[in-house]
Order: structure tokens, then C-alpha cells, then sequence
């Protein structure tokens, strides 16, 4: 397969774009929470102190900036992506990161009150702890110190989610683990969140999205599919047809669009609960972003399956 020499003008632009939003996102994530924003008035609550953390609330509310900071860093990696000749298909295997973050963020901002708030961050802190102890083999889960810390930190965290009102619930042991997860009451799937940071009414680009970013991260036919143009109708050599494979513009821009979406919409919800203000370099990179981004989906006719929500303003 051939490669182009030099990435076209047009990708470089989309490139730059998005790398502008990203290292202005990047700036906000570093200003500390306004005096009397939500964040700062939970950050001094104890109330759920126990859950193997003495202060909660306040890791609860500073797991929001490590995610937005990982959906920043693919969105770097994304732009890098983007200006490289041979990168075709590949930067929709960074779109899925930088959309995972984002909505697990955005779950955690928009909780309605703090208890809420707390278990849904206990949730995203018990599954990375069965993750990583289920890299164990049964001998290194009952030797190994940092695993024996992390199995009692669980139990410690089941104990006291019962005596809060809350309902600890395992999932039953998958054959090949010796560590059943855990959860606190209701945990929505990836798919979920992501359709919850996404959709709109009469859109469901979070499904989608979850759906086509699966299929070119785990190699399936279909998700190669995305690369290739329309066959030739007649055979090129020895009944063979060969057909171009590459992304246009309007495609690129189709299936990264997401990603600024995301970076919009979890800017919504930090900026409200952590107090930020006055972030114009982040508003202007922003809308010329989208402006950008609607002028290249607008050279091919992708309105037909896909609704006009796909890009909203400011609203």
C-alpha cells in the first residue's frame, strides 16, 4: 500500500485545532477550585471518611481532573496522529481513550449530591482494584503486600458501604479469576456513559461511537471497512479488484468530531463544579474548532444517517 510523502494541508489544520483546545483544556485543569464552588465545600466534608480514605469527598472530587487530563493527553496523541502521512485508520484507535475518560468524568461531575458523588468514584476505585489484583496468581494474591493491602481495602470498603445505606454487590467469579469484582449499588458500562455524555434527544452518537471505536481497536472486518473507498466495477488485474484505502476529510472530521464534543461538554460540568471563570483562550479555541470541523463534514453528504446534533453549539 502506498503512503502519501506529506499529510494535505487540511489534516494539519485539524491537527492544530485540536492540539490548541487540548493544551487550553490542560491550563484550566491546573487552576485550583473557586472559594465556595462545590468542589472546595466537599473537599472539607469528612462524613464518609472509612472507606479506606479518610477524606472521600475530596478524592472524589479530584478523580474528574486525572480523567480530563488522560482525554487531553489523546487528544495530543490524536493531533500527532492526524499530521502523520501513514496513519489512516489508526486515530480512531485514540478517539475510544479519549472519549472512556471523558464520560467517566462527566459521571462523576454531574452526580446530584455528594453520597452520590463518593460511590460512584468507590465504584471506578474498586474495579481498578480487582484489575489490578486479578494480574495476580492465587499464591501472589495471599503473599505479595500490595495485594493483601488492596484485598482487606476492599473489604474495608464493603463494611462500610453497608453500614451507609448502601448496597455492596459482587458479580459472580468469572472461571478463570480468583477475584470476583465489586460495586456499590448500580455501575452503567462504558457504552453507557459514554451515550450519557454524548446523545442528545433524537441522537445516538454514543452508541455508535462505542460500536465503531471497538471494532478498529480490536482489528474486526468491519472496522477495517472504514478505510476502504468503493470498489472499481470492473477487475483491475487478474480478476482482482484493488480498492484505494484512506480516510477523506469529511470522514476524519466525522469520526473525531466526539472528541471536541467531549471536551465541550465535561468543560460545562467542571467549570461548574469546580468554579472556573474567565477560560477565553479555551472558548475561542474551541469555537474555531467546531467552526472547522463543520466546514469539513459539510464536503461530503453525511447528514443522511447521521442527525444535524452531531456538532451542537453553544446552547
Amino acid at each position: 500500500m502506498s503512503v502519501l510523502s506529506e499529510t494535505p494541508e487540511p489534516f494539519r489544520l485539524m491537527a492544530g485545532h485540536l492540539r490548541g483546545v487540548a493544551e487550553a483544556y490542560q491550563l484550566l485543569l491546573q487552576l485550583e477550585s473557586a472559594p465556595g464552588s462545590m468542589a472546595q465545600q466537599e473537599s472539607l466534608g469528612q462524613k464518609y471518611a472509612g472507606f479506606g480514605a479518610s477524606r472521600p469527598e475530596l478524592e472524589a472530587g479530584l478523580l474528574p481532573l486525572m480523567l480530563l487530563g488522560h482525554t487531553c493527553d489523546h487528544a495530543h496523541a490524536l493531533a500527532a496522529a492526524l499530521e502523520a502521512p501513514g496513519a489512516i485508520i489508526s486515530p480512531l484507535s485514540l478517539v475510544r481513550p479519549s472519549l472512556e475518560s471523558a464520560a467517566q468524568a462527566f459521571y462523576v461531575l454531574e452526580a446530584p449530591a455528594v453520597p452520590e458523588r463518593v460511590r460512584r468514584w468507590l465504584n471506578f476505585r474498586l474495579q481498578a482494584a480487582v484489575e489490578q489484583l486479578r494480574m495476580l496468581d492465587e499464591n501472589e494474591l495471599a503473599t505479595v503486600p500490595g495485594a493483601v493491602r488492596e484485598q482487606r481495602w476492599i473489604a474495608d470498603v464493603v463494611s462500610s458501604a453497608r453500614a451507609r445505606g448502601y448496597q455492596p454487590n459482587p458479580v459472580r467469579k468469572q472461571k478463570a479469576s480468583l477475584v470476583p469484582e465489586r460495586w456499590l449499588d448500580d455501575r452503567p458500562k462504558s457504552q453507557t456513559l459514554i451515550k450519557q455524555l454524548l446523545d442528545e434527544p433524537g441522537s445516538e452518537i454514543g452508541r455508535l461511537m462505542h460500536q465503531v471505536t471497538s471494532a478498529v481497536m480490536h482489528g474486526q472486518f468491519h472496522g477495517l471497512m472504514l478505510m476502504l473507498a468503493t470498489a472499481e466495477a470492473k477487475p483491475s488485474q487478474k480478476d482482482v479488484s484493488l480498492v484505494p484505502a484512506g480516510m477523506t476529510l469529511a470522514k476524519t472530521a466525522l469520526w473525531t468530531a466526539p472528541v471536541l464534543l467531549a471536551l465541550l461538554r465535561t468543560r460545562r460540568s467542571a467549570e461548574r463544579y469546580y468554579g472556573w471563570q474567565g477560560a477565553e483562550d479555551l472558548t475561542g479555541k474551541q469555537d474555531a474548532a467546531l467552526r472547522f470541523w463543520r466546514s469539513c463534514m459539510a464536503l461530503a453528504p453525511l447528514q443522511s444517517y447521521l442527525p444535524d446534533l452531531w456538532l451542537p453549539g453553544y446552547r
